[in-house]
């Protein structure tokens, strides 16, 4: 595969990621391995390393950013829910 992600890829990536993880709460035990789970899949299914960043900005607006070679595709919110007593996750509008 090229190292160019066309739009079509990135619409792909973000729907798989929509389908596991949009408006999903799980327990804090379970957050990374959910993240990294989703991670690992789409970078089975193309071939580029993949990452999850969270940069300083970010950090303070409880969001992490998922990479998909050198490029941004989505970024979702991880908010605490106490009387669940678990993470949401969402994804969040990009402008």
């Amino acid at each position: 595969m090229s190292s160019a992600v066309s739009k079509e890829e990135v619409i792909q990536m973000q729907n798989t990621m929509r389908k596991k993880l949009h408006n999903q709460y799980t327990p804090l035990k379970q957050l990374d391995s959910l993240l990294k789970e989703v991670a690992n899949a789409i970078e089975d299914d193309t071939g580029l390393s993949t990452k999850w960043m969270t940069d300083r900005q970010s950090f303070f607006k409880n969001e992490t950013t998922f990479y998909a070679g050198r490029y941004e595709i989505c970024t979702y919110r991880v908010k605490y829910d106490s009387q669940r007593n678990a993470f949401l996750i969402t994804e969040v509008e990009s402008n």
